[in-house]
């Protein structure tokens, strides 16, 4: 049996102690890569970038790297609770969109808090291509 060998031009550690995951990704028209997911680690570190847990819970996260595969930004979305971002798409204009689900009240992305409305809801958000937050919302 026969096989090529893979031609990689770039691979990336997110380095945690405990169990961490990438559930979805993503690349933009750019080929810029946006992966998202959850940890349970005190800290996630991305090459220079650590984001830092919001309990001993599973948190939230959201990355983006270049074509080379240098972080650009990353993010939390956390709260007291467990939360984990499982999908991410971007649209024709760069926007990010990302959805998950989360325990907590309320959560946080930078800024921007979100309320739950049961004990574990749905939330909905879109940021731009720099990871602003543009609107938010709960499906409860």
């Amino acid at each position: 049996m026969y096989c090529q060998i893979p031609n990689y031009e770039w691979a990336k550690t997110f380095t945690g102690a405990n169990y961490d995951y990438a559930k979805d990704m993503v690349v933009d028209k750019l080929g810029n890569v946006y992966i998202a997911g959850y940890f349970s680690s005190p800290t996630l570190t991305i090459d220079n970038i650590v984001l830092e847990n919001y309990s001993i819970h599973r948190d939230g996260y959201i990355a983006k790297l270049n074509s080379n595969g240098d972080v650009l930004w990353a993010k939390v979305i956390g709260g007291i609770g467990d939360e984990e971002v499982s999908f991410i798409e971007i649209d024709t204009m760069n926007n990010i969109y990302i959805s998950g689900t989360f325990g907590s009240e309320p959560i946080h992305i930078d800024t921007t808090t979100i309320t739950n409305i049961y004990l574990l809801d749905i939330f909905v958000a879109k940021l731009n291509s720099s990871g602003d937050v543009l609107w938010t919302d709960v499906i409860g």
